[in-house]
């Protein structure tokens, strides 16, 4: 058993602590039956940061899904009519599904790199009849 770990903020080789109860993460599914990994997670003492549970290859912190799961959720919200309809084909609550959803932000934005703008329209529009008013912006 290997007695260092690294520290999730620094990275840092840390003296191995102890190991978390286990913990549980909801992984694609199997021949249409849900699949969970089960994992005793390590934790580290690092001298900054104190005592952190290391970080695991097949989620993000504080997530209780896989990496796999979470994007072939993303897929499915994309592909479904509605939240709603996607929640019931994954078997997930809402509030499951908002965190898949926050977190896929997230890492999008993360990945985003900042342009500059050298035009920007705006223009508005009627919409239907009445005093109805939609406002285009482009680039």
């Amino acid at each position: 058993m290997n007695d260092k770990g690294a520290c999730p903020e620094c990275g840092a080789a840390c003296p191995r602590y102890d190991t978390r109860k286990e913990r549980t993460w909801r992984h694609l599914d199997t021949m249409q039956f849900a699949t969970y990994l089960h994992c005793n997670v390590p934790r580290v003492r690092c001298e900054k940061h104190d005592v952190k549970s290391i970080r695991v290859p097949w989620a993000e912190k504080n997530s209780r899904f896989t990496l796999l799961f979470e994007a072939f959720a993303i897929r499915v919200l994309n592909a479904a009519r509605s939240v709603e309809e996607a929640r019931k084909l994954l078997g997930l609550n809402w509030h499951q599904v908002d965190a898949i959803k926050a977190r896929a932000v997230e890492r999008g934005l993360a990945r985003r790199q900042a342009t500059k703008i050298d035009y920007l329209g705006i223009d508005e529009k009627q919409f239907r009849s009445g005093h109805d008013y939609v406002s285009n912006l482009y680039r």
